[in-house]
């Protein structure tokens, strides 16, 4: 299952649109930034970097979902990877992780266009 918005904990912080839409497009461009960074720091075999990114990534999911324990199901199991090394174990990993941030980057961009 797909890591769906939840904007329930963000209206409460950001009751006005334009508002919620700002963080909104500052997440977005942090959770790019970051994904991308996870990329670059597994290629470059950089795992200790990697796993706190994927950590500060399952983070901000977590916010943004209100689902810490499917945030943590998808990252943790990459960042124990990255943490202790395991390339091989990270790239299968990877691809799931990479795929739902993904998904709740489109998410967040058409909840931006829709405001």
């Amino acid at each position: 299952m797909p890591m769906l918005l939840d904007l329930s904990t963000l209206t409460e912080l950001y009751p006005g649109r334009e508002g919620r839409r700002q963080f909104l497009q500052r997440a977005l461009e942090i959770m790019r930034e970051d994904r991308q960074a996870l990329r670059d720091t597994l290629e470059r075999h950089a795992y200790a970097e990697a796993g706190e990114l994927a950590h500060r990534l399952q983070g901000s999911a977590a916010f943004l979902t209100g689902d810490p324990e499917q945030c943590a199901a998808i990252l943790v199991p990459l960042e124990q990877a990255a943490r202790k090394g395991l390339a091989t174990v990270a790239q299968d990993t990877l691809a799931t992780a990479l795929s739902h941030l993904m998904a709740l980057e489109s998410a967040i961009e058409q909840e931006i266009q829709a405001d």
